[in-house]
């Protein structure tokens, strides 16, 4: 993660500064500039990963890479759509972390795949219902709400409904 925030603060960087070493008049502006010293700076990053590290480029890293990224990829298309319906929802990542990590330790508990997706799910949606609730018909504003209720998740899944901080995933899965 770290390195994904330092190719983003490196890229805005680069931006900023190709934005003061030609100043002007330039049809692209201010946030284009930045935004293509970000993809840049990602472009750069893969680049030299491909030429220095041995194996980046086979089949099985790059299918691990898509992986890890899908997550966030689902999240953040997640959160782009309460956006544009000019809202936030600061509670979508610790859901999303600790409903796996139940989801995990059900599963090691002996619990079968398809009742412990069902008990995930009852909660997760349980928990968008009461957000949905507080906000269209409570009035709460929604970044008290989802703060709240990020918070409140991440307390309540670690405290009481998994026993360790990392949950391994089960043989066979």
């Amino acid at each position: 993660m770290g390195g994904i925030l330092y190719t983003i603060l490196i890229g805005a960087v680069i931006g900023v500064l190709a934005r003061f070493f030609k100043p002007g008049a330039d049809p692209m502006g201010w946030i284009l500039t930045i935004i293509l010293g970000i993809v840049g700076a990602w472009a750069g990053g893969y680049v030299a990963a491909a030429l220095g590290l041995p194996g980046f480029l086979t089949a099985d890293n790059l299918v691990a890479i898509v992986r890890s990224v899908s997550v966030l990829g689902i999240l953040a298309l997640g959160m782009a759509v309460v956006i544009i319906g000019r809202g936030i929802d600061l509670s979508a990542v610790a859901i999303m972390a600790m409903s796996v990590a139940w989801y995990l330790q059900l599963l090691n508990t002996g619990t079968s795949d398809g009742l412990a997706f069902l008990y995930v799910l009852a909660g997760v949606l349980a928990i968008g219902l009461l957000n949905g609730f507080l906000v269209a018909y409570a009035d709460v504003p929604a970044i008290f709400v989802t703060l709240a209720t990020g918070s409140f998740v991440f307390g309540y899944v670690r405290s009481q409904l998994i026993t360790q901080d990392a949950v391994p995933v089960p043989g066979g899965h």
